[in-house]
């Protein structure tokens, strides 16, 4: 078998980019024996079909995972963002999940976050310099009374 190489790409084939997703997924199914995974693609439009915003992120293992979330700047503090992620929430819950995770490095979409439920449960700092990386998660379920957290 002849050596690979390693390749530092700015621009990869797609393919190549669906190939690792794809791989790391069946692994993870195969590891687990959780197989349903879905993806979560939403967007805002405007009148035009321009996108305005929108949250992507994926489903497995009980949980939602939010990658991105945005929204463009005329579009903010319209409830927009708010409206994506409860219906991403909601998605999720239809599909079984129990909780939600995201992170950023945006002091005020954290506080937005929380506003929404979510809590803090780890911090890079100095990630950028100067600003720190929150991760957050949510409870989608409500726990029920006596429940441990």
């Amino acid at each position: 078998m002849p050596e690979g190489e390693i390749l530092l790409l700015a621009a990869p084939p797609e393919s190549w980019v669906a190939l690792v997703n794809d791989g790391v997924d069946a692994h993870n199914m195969a590891d687990t024996g959780i197989a349903d995974h879905y993806p979560v693609h939403l967007f805002i439009t405007g009148g035009d079909q321009m996108c305005l915003g929108g949250l992507l992120g994926s489903i497995w293992g009980g949980w939602l995972h939010v990658t991105s979330l945005w929204v463009a700047e005329a579009f903010r503090g319209k409830g927009y963002g708010t409206r994506l992620l409860s219906t991403a929430e909601q998605y999720a819950l239809s599909k079984g999940c129990f909780g939600s995770t995201l992170d950023t490095h945006n002091a005020e979409a954290k506080r937005l976050y929380q506003k929404l439920g979510y809590e803090v449960f780890g911090t890079i700092d100095d990630f950028p310099p100067g600003r720190a990386q929150y991760f957050l998660k949510k409870n989608l379920v409500p726990l029920m009374q006596g429940e441990l957290s």
